[in-house]
């Protein structure tokens, strides 16, 4: 494949190619019409205007992503129909891929097509409060079903810079086994999330090579765990003492985790591995709130660990669950001279009973709710009434620290869900209404 060979790219885009960075293209690839520019554009002020031309490199073909793949199929099959080999380069939000002309990217395959699709703004990150358009996950899941098709999910600059070198070769340079090149295609995700780009790893144990070798398999080290001791060396429990098959050969005693991750979820990763670097080194989660369902808030032993630490629990408790809204006064009984001298704290006589927080929130006036969002659904707001009080909870028939009972009502329904909190008493609402919310995230809050 000769160096000059920037005149066989066929940018192709169906739509927003401002949105993906290709609006420096306009005035130096120009987009192709075959009537060339006919109007004066609104834009044609700018250093970055839209430029027509009937040498134009650029197809842009409106809103259609059948019409873009017709385009693909067409410069990719250039070299069997016409004698030539074109390079097609089509850009697409990637939700509007495989799941939408998958069939017509399959025939790509069938048709020995030739080329690379680019499935701009994947992955589920920064942008899926603007609709699915921007919540694949999947893509690369429906890609793999082709024989044709070389899919990659990369997370940095130089390794697409490594995968395309090689595609490039693969597709349209000789080799003994494939003298016309290979009959494949690729299918990169890239994202428009802004994130900083390292540069490729020096360091990289075999070198450059090694590295290269490590990107095109899929699968590489590129950050080894740090080695962290842990604080005073505390012994590692015995539920976790063997858990690796892997750890037991190396004659370690503590687990070993390996993180994978590709595309944007790197990034992720090495938050993970940072994360879990902190865990070996104080034996503690960095965190503030625990956050647990009815399970967990209805085991006095777990909210009184939680609080042992010094963290706040925010858990669902059941219905059932009694509290006094002020703390009953207790005592020892005095010791009538008869049998053993008590010792245990008990209520005093005529305090007043314990009632259930179902009791307690059918009890509340209208003005004690207030209608809260608790955060942004795929469906749009989850919106819920809430209302929080000051209770003192039961333990043993005896009270407890006085803590958050926290009621959160279905708006139509009025289903009623109930949440006790160890949290200051100057929490804000606002925040307790989103720990209700933080029941499945794995996230540390």
């Amino acid at each position: 494949m000769g160096a000059a060979i920037g005149e066989r790219f066929v940018p192709i885009i169906p739509d927003e190619a401002r949105t993906f960075g290709m609006d420096s293209l306009f005035p130096t690839a120009k987009i192709y019409s075959p009537f060339g520019q006919t109007y004066e554009a609104v834009d044609r002020n700018l250093m970055l205007g839209y430029k027509e031309s009937e040498r134009g490199q650029l197809l842009h073909e409106g809103i259609s992503e059948a019409g873009a793949m017709g385009s693909v199929t067409a410069a990719g099959s250039a070299y069997a129909t016409h004698g030539t080999h074109m390079i097609p380069v089509y850009v697409f939000y990637s939700m509007f891929g495989w799941q939408r002309t998958g069939d017509q990217m399959w025939a790509l395959g069938d048709q020995l097509g030739r080329g690379f699709l680019l499935g701009a703004t994947a992955g589920r990150t920064t942008l899926t409060g603007e609709g699915l358009q921007h919540n694949d996950g999947h893509s690369m899941l429906l890609a793999s079903v082709s024989e044709a098709c070389i899919s990659y999910d990369p997370a940095w600059a130089y390794e697409i810079a490594v995968i395309t070198k090689d595609a490039l070769r693969r597709m349209y340079d000789a080799s003994g086994e494939h003298p016309d090149g290979e009959n494949i295609f690729y299918y990169l995700t890239v994202y428009n999330e802004p994130y900083p780009q390292p540069a490729e790893p020096s360091d990289f144990p075999g070198g450059t090579a090694a590295l290269e070798e490590g990107i095109l398999r899929g699968l590489y080290l590129y950050s080894a765990a740090a080695s962290v001791a842990a604080q005073d060396e505390p012994a590692v429990p015995g539920w976790l003492g063997h858990t690796s098959g892997e750890a037991e050969r190396s004659g370690v005693s503590s687990p070993r985790a390996q993180i994978v991750a590709s595309g944007v979820a790197l990034r992720q990763a090495l938050t993970a591995q940072e994360m879990l670097a902190a865990v070996v080194k104080t034996q503690r989660l960095r965190c503030r709130w625990v956050v647990a369902d009815e399970a967990f808030g209805d085991n006095p032993s777990f909210l009184e660990g939680v609080a042992g630490l010094g963290l706040w629990y925010f858990t669902e408790v059941a219905h059932t669950t009694r509290v006094w809204a002020e703390r009953p006064a207790t005592h020892i009984p005095p010791w009538r001279g008869r049998g053993r001298r008590p010792q245990r704290e008990r209520l005093v006589e005529g305090a007043p009973e314990a009632r259930t927080v179902l009791e307690v929130a059918a009890a509340l006036p209208a003005e004690a709710w207030t209608r809260q969002t608790i955060k942004e659904g795929s469906q749009g707001p989850m919106v819920a009434e809430f209302a929080a009080l000051r209770v003192v909870a039961v333990r043993d028939a005896l009270p407890s620290p006085a803590v958050w009972l926290v009621l959160r009502r279905h708006l139509e329904t009025e289903a009623l869900k109930t949440y006790l909190s160890n949290a200051p008493i100057d929490t804000a609402l606002e925040t307790q209404v989103r720990m209700s919310g933080m029941r499945w995230p794995i996230e540390i809050v």
